[in-house]
């Protein structure tokens, strides 16, 4: 299955099906509604001067994302994706002509249904999401690598140095300590140096970004081998002689480096993030669960095993319905709601812990 996302949508030809402006849109709907950076601001530019369709589709599906905003607010979100389903039923046995529109509003509706922090990524065709794949790898030292769907490293460990390349794509490194062996990550002509920490990198075609959430890392030009942050000030009390290190990025802290920009030294952007955006942006490493038409049971079962919150079936009949979609394994509210409004069921809170599914009255 071809996977669609805002950052890899261009370029789009004059025969691109609608279907997919309208998946690319609703991606970048998403991605707009979680924040841009100055980088995310051009490509979003280059996308809607592309084709005219592209604005349409983009104005369009961001004034459905507004409603079911507000929708949420009201906890009116179950009522309008049922009327939805019913509308896109009844349109579809009138005219096929609908399945464009109706394939857009589908990413949507079921974006809306997930935590805003899902990734650009998830967003696969125009009638579902594609699975955020997750690999692990642990390397000779201990140290384990986290790779996004798409991404590749390789490594290549010295007697004195560890250094491993990221080919493509966006990984999360967690450093096994060792302060007589650096750590280095090489990305699109940037080196980060770490002995001990945690940081995520993700290599794009415009910039690199480096986010540390444990310790703090070093950002350096890996071919002149110079720090790309500035030092930290000098104290304002002289009377202690403090010679000024080079900068570091501490844990909290991105910098996206500009590989656009033919500036020297490169345009950097470093800012502190907060936990709900670190969160936010660390969202593609939460697993996927994948249901191809999977029995109601065995997918509360698969939920269930990753959540303290349960979910039972208050009548086995119900067990044997059919299910398809990518979940989140951590969201099993939400995974409640997509059941109701799609099945026309009823969910009961039986205790802190405990969610009871029934049939619907």
């Amino acid at each position: 299955m071809k996977t669609l996302s805002a950052t890899n949508a261009a370029p789009v030809s004059a025969r691109t099906p609608a279907t997919e402006i309208e998946a690319i849109a609703a991606a970048w709907v998403l991605r707009i509604d979680s924040g841009l950076d100055s980088a995310g601001d051009g490509e979003l530019a280059r996308w809607r001067a592309a084709d005219p369709r592209h604005e349409s589709a983009l104005s369009r599906l961001t004034g459905t994302w507004e409603v079911f905003d507000r929708a949420e607010q009201k906890g009116l979100t179950c009522a309008i994706i049922t009327q939805l389903e019913k509308c896109a039923r009844e349109q579809r046995t009138r005219r096929k002509g609908i399945a464009a529109l109706a394939g857009g509003v589908t990413a949507l509706v079921l974006l809306a249904f997930w935590p805003r922090t899902s990734s650009v990524g998830e967003v696969a065709s125009a009638a579902q999401m594609a699975k955020a794949f997750e690999s692990i790898q642990k390397l000779p030292d201990g140290t384990i690598v986290e790779l996004n769907d798409g991404a590749a490293i390789t490594v290549q460990y010295e007697p004195a140095i560890r250094r491993v390349h990221l080919v493509q794509g966006e990984a999360l490194f967690r450093v096994q300590k060792d302060p007589t062996r650096p750590f280095l990550v090489l990305a699109g002509g940037i080196e980060v140096c770490a002995v001990g920490t945690a940081f995520n990198i993700q290599l794009g075609t415009d910039a690199v970004e480096v986010l540390v959430t444990e310790g703090k890392v070093r950002v350096g030009d890996a071919i002149k081998g110079t720090s790309l942050l500035p030092p930290p000030q000098s104290p304002a009390d002289t009377s202690t002689v403090v010679a000024p290190t080079e900068g570091v990025l501490v844990a909290g802290e991105r910098v996206i480096v500009d590989l656009a920009a033919s500036d020297s030294p490169p345009v950097l952007h470093v800012a502190s993030l907060a936990p709900a955006d670190i969160e936010r942006r660390l969202a593609w490493r939460i697993p996927r669960l994948e249901f191809g038409g999977m029995k109601l049971d065995q997918a509360v079962e698969q939920i269930n095993r990753h959540n303290r919150l349960q979910i039972f079936l208050g009548d086995p009949s119900i067990g044997r319905l059919r299910i398809s979609g990518v979940f989140r394994s951590d969201n099993p509210d939400g995974f409640v709601r997509i059941v109701e409004a799609t099945f026309g069921l009823r969910s009961e809170r039986t205790g802190e812990h405990a969610i009871v599914l029934r049939p619907g009255q």
